[in-house]
C-alpha cells in the first residue's frame, strides 16, 4: 500500500500506484501529474511524498529573475541551457579563471517552503565540495542573493551522454568500456565521501572531452 502525503499530512492510502492518476483530491492535484517522489520510513511504513508538477510551474515563475546579462560575483550570466523540476542551468563565464562554468539556480522561497528540498540542495553541495574526482562533475562555487541559490561547476563541452548515445545508436566494444570504467571510477569517487546519488540515469552522465562525469547529484545522500 501506498500512503499518500503532502509533508506530514496524510491524505489517503491506495492499492497500486496506478490509482494516483484516477484521484482528484484538491490537495494533491494528482489530476495533474507529479515529477519526482520521495520517500521516507517512519516506523514500518513507507510514505511517498510527490512533488507535483504544479510545483514546477511554480519554480519556473519564479526564476523570471532575468540573470542573463548579469554579473554575480565573478560570474558573467551568458544564457540558459535548460530547467529541470526547480531549478534552471545557465553557461556562465567566470573571470577568476577565464574559463565557462555551468550554475545552477534554485528559487529560495521554493527551498524555504519544502524544508525537504533545502536538505537536498545542502547535500549536494557538500557532496560537490567533498569529492575531487575526475569523472565526478566538479565543484566550483556556491553562492546566493534574496531570491536564488546558486552552484557552480564546471561546464562539460560534450553535452549529455543520453543525447551521444541518441546520436551515435550504438557504440563500439573499447568505447563502452572506456565509458564503463570511468562511470565506475565516478561512483568509487562518491563512495570515498559516504555519498550515494540515487538518481543515477544515463541523462545524469555529461560528457568534457571523451571523459564521462556523474551530475546532477539533486537526490544524493551522504551517511
Amino acid at each position: 500500500q501506498l500512503k499518500i502525503c503532502d509533508g506530514e499530512y496524510q491524505i489517503g492510502e491506495m492499492k497500486d500506484s496506478s490509482e494516483l492518476l484516477k484521484r482528484k483530491e484538491r490537495p494533491l492535484l494528482i489530476y495533474r501529474n507529479f515529477v519526482d517522489v520521495f520517500v521516507s520510513r517512519k516506523g514500518d511504513k513507507l510514505y511517498f511524498i510527490f512533488v507535483l508538477v504544479s510545483t514546477f510551474h511554480m519554480s519556473n515563475r519564479m526564476m523570471h529573475e532575468n540573470v542573463v546579462g548579469q554579473r554575480m560575483k565573478s560570474f558573467n550570466f551568458i544564457k540558459q541551457l535548460g530547467s529541470g523540476a526547480w531549478a534552471v542551468v545557465y553557461e556562465c563565464y567566470d573571470e577568476r579563471t577565464n574559463s565557462t562554468v555551468a550554475i545552477t539556480a534554485i528559487p529560495r522561497i521554493l527551498m524555504k517552503q519544502t524544508p525537504k528540498l533545502e536538505e537536498l540542495v545542502k547535500t549536494e553541495i557538500n557532496v560537490l565540495k567533498e569529492c575531487h574526482n575526475e569523472n565526478v562533475i566538479r565543484y566550483v562555487d556556491s553562492f546566493s542573493n534574496e531570491k536564488t541559490q546558486f552552484i557552480a561547476m564546471e561546464y562539460c563541452n560534450g553535452g549529455g551522454l543520453e543525447v551521444y548515445l541518441e546520436r551515435k545508436k550504438r557504440l563500439t566494444e573499447d568505447e563502452a568500456t572506456t565509458f564503463l570504467k570511468q562511470i565506475i571510477n565516478g561512483f568509487k569517487g562518491l563512495h570515498e565521501v559516504n555519498a550515494m546519488h540515487r538518481d543515477f540515469k544515463v541523462a545524469n552522465v555529461l560528457l568534457h572531452d571523451g571523459c564521462c562525469k556523474i551530475a546532477d547529484l539533486g537526490f544524493a545522500k551522504q551517511f
